[in-house]
């Protein structure tokens, strides 16, 4: 084996290293709560260095279709950095509030998880966006919208109204949707819980949602919109978290551009 490795070039074994340093990542995020997407990343990164390692190597004891697939493969590699680094900076910049005092016709306030009853961290930090932003604007009609998945002993619409009430908002002002499984239903619904009000979804609606996923949800929406986002806290694991989920949205947005979902 120390042959073997000897007989390596320096590029061949950077490669053959940097592999293993993103396979054991990957194998150490799978078991941190909230960073399999990282894991997923990292297992791809240590499978592409791996195939890059076999490339080379049989470049170098010369391959003609080796040295070609190296460059088409570090060509697509190139590209997918661009597409991302573009994708990223659309969710980036969505993810930043806007400073206006123009007016809206309503808040939708976007559900995640609940466990049993209670708002996970996600939740939780869209209700704070959420209360403060209703103290603001106290005479429109607020939708909460998200509906009741595996684990959750309540919808997230109820877990939301709860919340809200408790924080003092007049409940008469809140309107529950409670059917939708995903941000392309949580828009639809909310939509027509507007109509059925009298508000005119054309005009300017506050989305409230995490800072990372107001970018596709105002495109999904496809109207004139308010951001008002909610942020994780400032603790390192959870601006890791963060990290991960900004990374992960910009694989998102790109499916949604591909299939409009």
């Amino acid at each position: 084996m120390r042959e073997k490795w000897k007989a390596l070039t320096k590029r061949e074994r950077r490669l053959f290293a940097a592999a293993l340093v993103f396979l054991a990542l990957a194998v150490l995020l799978r078991f941190v709560p909230g960073l399999r997407f990282s894991a997923l990343l990292g297992l791809c990164a240590a499978a592409v260095l791996f195939v890059l390692f076999m490339l080379e190597c049989a470049a170098r004891r010369g391959s003609c279709a080796a040295v070609w697939g190296r460059w088409v493969l570090l060509a697509l590699l190139a590209a997918g950095f661009v597409l991302f680094a573009a994708l990223e900076t659309m969710v980036i910049r969505g993810s930043l509030a806007e400073k206006t005092d123009e007016p809206v016709s309503a808040v939708i306030v976007l559900g995640a998880g609940v466990n049993g009853e209670t708002p996970s961290i996600t939740l939780r930090t869209r209700i704070d966006a959420a209360a403060a932003y209703l103290e603001e604007h106290p005479d429109v009609p607020v939708v909460l919208s998200g509906g009741q998945g595996p684990g959750e002993a309540i919808t997230e619409a109820e877990c939301m109204r709860r919340a809200l009430v408790r924080r003092g908002a007049d409940e008469s002002r809140l309107y529950p949707e409670e059917r939708s499984t995903s941000t392309q239903e949580n828009l639809r619904y909310s939509r027509a819980i507007l109509e059925e009000l009298g508000v005119d979804p054309a005009q300017r609606v506050a989305i409230v949602t995490s800072d990372f996923h107001l970018c596709r949800a105002r495109l999904m929406w496809g109207g004139d919109t308010a951001a008002v986002p909610a942020h994780l806290p400032s603790a390192l694991y959870f601006q890791c978290l963060t990290v991960n989920y900004f990374i992960r949205e910009a694989f998102g947005l790109a499916a949604y551009f591909v299939y409009g979902g």
